[in-house]
């Protein structure tokens, strides 16, 4: 995972800005935590306040709340549209998208990080907290491709492999599926169904995520929010 020649900025902000960072030009992706205690108002719809309330565990409702929440009121900044009135149509494996609009975005959750993408092109993104990758490598061994396998065996960790697998997948718009042993992503671009994504994989002090998009010559601004994680590019 070397020659990473994209352009790169990484902004630390208290307070993501989406008036001053519009997707149109470049790629923007978000670190986040789900607050101990959520906003007092929600951008959030019925459906989404219905859903959340089938969730068993509250930490998992929160999440799902305030990653929506914050979604809508982005998205509903750039598109000059009231947050409520922002309708997501789903692809067949469930990937929300916006019609009549250019702007691509996709979002993953780890425990209590956030991570989000918005970009003009296809993209794709995955958060994993760093942990003992032991129990996951029986993973490796049914789902990664043979170069994946080995930079395992070299001192690549599982979690970066599986995030950029899982930022292609999302990116891309599928689950997992039967042939993806077949598909490389320990470099620095990947085939699928037709579309080339460039992958980029970056850790915090305790996570690691990686972002799949389309083009490779989109500048990338990354914005923290967690603790002051600094974020490093590998």
């Amino acid at each position: 995972m070397v020659d990473q020649t994209s352009q790169l900025s990484m902004v630390s902000a208290s307070v993501f800005d989406p008036a001053k960072h519009f997707p149109e030009n470049k790629i923007i992706i978000v670190l986040e935590k789900v607050p101990a205690i959520l906003p007092a108002v929600l951008n959030v719809n019925n459906s989404e306040m219905e859903r959340s309330g089938k969730f068993a565990k509250e930490e998992d409702r929160q999440a799902f709340l305030y990653r929506h929440h914050l979604l809508r009121t982005w998205l509903s900044h750039w598109l000059n549209k009231r947050p409520a009135t922002l309708f997501f149509e789903a692809n067949p494996f469930g990937k929300p998208h916006l019609s009549n609009s250019e702007i691509h975005f996709n979002m993953s959750r780890s425990q209590d990080h956030l991570a989000f993408i918005f970009a003009p092109v296809m993209a794709g993104i995955d958060i994993e907290i760093l942990r003992n990758p032991t129990p996951f490598l029986p993973i490796a061994k049914r789902f990664f491709h043979q170069e994946e396998q080995e930079s395992i065996s070299n001192g690549i960790n599982f979690f970066d492999i599986w995030t950029r697998k899982e930022a292609v997948l999302k990116a891309q718009g599928i689950g997992l599926f039967d042939g993806l042993a077949s598909v490389d992503c320990s470099k620095n671009t990947v085939l699928l169904h037709g579309h080339k994504y460039f992958l980029r994989t970056f850790k915090t002090a305790n996570a690691v995520f990686s972002a799949a998009f389309e083009n490779k010559d989109l500048p990338v601004e990354i914005f923290e929010e967690m603790d002051s994680a600094t974020v490093t590019n590998i």
